[in-house]
């Protein structure tokens, strides 16, 4: 991907600078053409004025008197060259108004082209006159028995180094017959219109003042790089500096994109539920075996893979994005338990970053629909609290007072495992202590064990604050019964399950009402056979 951007960035810088020269070059070829246009309409409308008059002249002749008008007219125009009196019917100069009387006549030869506009109109391209300075072709206009000598190389001059053609058209600007030039140009012309993409600087610009004609002026692709050479390697090696850059910026983005830290953050930013998922560890009566309650446990997961939660709920921490976390797992949660058949006070147990827990930030709590709706459906909320995460809020007695306030049951989680004592917990007056799986992994162990031979005072001290205690990680029969016989209310662990998705957990409880069912049913058959 970042290939992929890296290049198309410098390609479009490089086709930003091409289009940019491309685009200086057409302009000055249109202003070569503008220019040509402007000065053939000049020498045509001198050509059409000197043409009506000498209309007034009855009869070409080479008299004095002819050869004195002609050279009047001569003076007053600037683009006309020379006028020169053929003999008649014939392609024969006898005399101008340059040479006077030609000592040996000059016979025209080669094709002369017809001018539609004007009918009786002979135009020959570039023809030699040895009565004129020799080294030069003229283009000579003929009318009647009355030439007019023009000098091309005025026009030569003004596109220089161009491809060009002079033409005439019709009033839709179709080609009818070349003037001077590459004639070749129209047809370039039309196959660019209609490709509409074109790698040259191709223009043509018409007019229909003095004679429909048009001029087309073209520098290739080629001419257009060779004069610019400089220009465009300095615009390659910018545009492949900016590709570079791109591709480095791009694979920098991929890569916080594709952190573990990147990923979690942005799935929180743009609140992508999806990515979040929610399980649930059954929490069981010890005497019962009856699942009174659940606690909700994260599992992230995007397009790139999971995340374990030893991972991503250190980097929300972090991220300063825990209230978001935790308002998309209270949703989710809402979104699925209240299809959950289950008995009022179902216990749903929810872990709390301290952060959330501070005082400032208790009213977003009081103020979240997803637990006032879970409460309206009959669920008991409960809020766990690391036990090494009462000395990080300011004030744990005053929190812990707002929110059983509000309806929540307060448990500390993973006690054993902090510094909080006996004074502290009487203050606090949690609802449950739940004891951390290190201590009951060592049930059964050594009578060294020092965790385990702790369970017994942690189960006198709950007692004695009127606290029920939830064992965690409870995985053998072995541990249950011993739990249960040192006093242990409830557990919860992989032996009763591990953590359930919703439809599990939904099946789970319908297999407990069906074993409740069961044992109701047996209680009222009992009397009947003892009697």
């Amino acid at each position: 991907m970042a290939v992929f951007y890296g290049f198309a960035a410098g390609l479009g810088v490089f086709l930003v600078v091409w289009w940019t020269v491309f685009s200086i070059e057409k302009a000055a070829v249109r202003t070569s053409v503008e220019t040509l246009l402007h000065l053939a309409t000049q020498i045509m409308s001198e050509r059409n004025a000197v043409f009506q008059k000498l209309k007034e002249i009855p009869v070409a002749s080479c008299n004095d008197q002819t050869l004195s008008t002609l050279r009047a007219n001569l003076v007053s125009n600037r683009q006309v060259g020379d006028i020169v009196v053929f003999a008649p019917d014939t392609n024969t100069i006898r005399c101008s108004a340059v040479a006077g009387l030609l000592s040996s006549s000059v016979e025209i030869t080669g094709e002369s082209a017809l001018n539609p506009k004007y009918p009786g109109r002979k135009t020959w391209l570039e023809v030699e006159l040895n009565f004129l300075p020799a080294g030069q072709l003229y283009h000579l206009v003929r009318e009647r028995d009355f030439g007019l000598v023009l000098f091309p190389a005025s026009l030569r001059g003004v596109m220089g180094d161009l491809r060009w053609s002079l033409i005439t058209v019709n009033a839709k600007n179709e080609f009818l017959a070349p003037a001077y030039g590459d004639a070749t140009l129209y047809d370039e012309f039309i196959k660019s219109q209609q490709a509409r993409l074109g790698t040259s600087a191709l223009v043509m610009s018409c007019a229909h003042a003095s004679g429909s004609i048009c001029v087309i002026g073209k520098r290739s692709f080629t001419e257009i790089w060779q004069r610019n050479i400089l220009g465009c390697i300095l615009g390659l090696l910018f545009s492949t500096s900016v590709a570079i850059a791109v591709f480095l910026l791009v694979s920098e983005h991929s890569k916080a994109r594709s952190s573990e830290k990147g990923r979690v953050l942005r799935s929180l930013a743009l609140r992508r539920y999806e990515n979040f998922r929610c399980v649930y560890q059954p929490i069981v009566c010890l005497r019962s075996g009856a699942t009174v309650g659940c606690e909700v446990l994260a599992r992230f997961e995007d397009e790139i893979g999971p995340l374990p939660p030893n991972v991503f709920v250190p980097l929300i921490s972090a991220g300063g994005s825990t209230w978001k976390f935790t308002e998309i797992i209270v949703t989710r949660t809402l979104r699925e338990l209240s299809r959950l058949d289950c008995p009022p006070g179902f216990r749903v147990a929810f872990n709390f970053y301290p952060k959330d827990l501070e005082h400032d930030q208790l009213e977003k709590i009081k103020g979240c629909a997803g637990f006032r709706e879970l409460r309206q459906r009959g669920f008991q909320l409960v809020c766990e609290i690391l036990e090494t995460g009462i000395g990080e809020m300011v004030s744990s007695e005053e929190t812990i007072t707002y929110l059983k306030s509000f309806g929540f049951k307060i448990a500390i989680d993973d006690f054993g495992t902090g510094t909080s004592n006996l004074k502290q917990l009487k203050e606090i007056r949690p609802d449950y202590l739940k004891i951390d799986k290190s201590f009951v992994d060592d049930i059964g162990e050594s009578d060294g064990s020092y965790k385990g031979s702790m369970i017994p005072h942690i189960i006198a001290i709950a007692k004695e604050i009127g606290t029920e205690v939830v064992v965690e990680g409870v995985e053998t029969p072995m541990q249950a019964d011993a739990l249960t016989g040192l006093g242990a209310e409830f557990a919860q662990g992989y032996y009763y399950a591990r953590p359930l998705s919703f439809e599990d957990l939904q099946a789970r409880m319908a297999a407990d009402r069906q074993q409740s069912a069961s044992f109701s049913s047996n209680l009222h058959i009992l009397p009947g056979l003892v009697g």
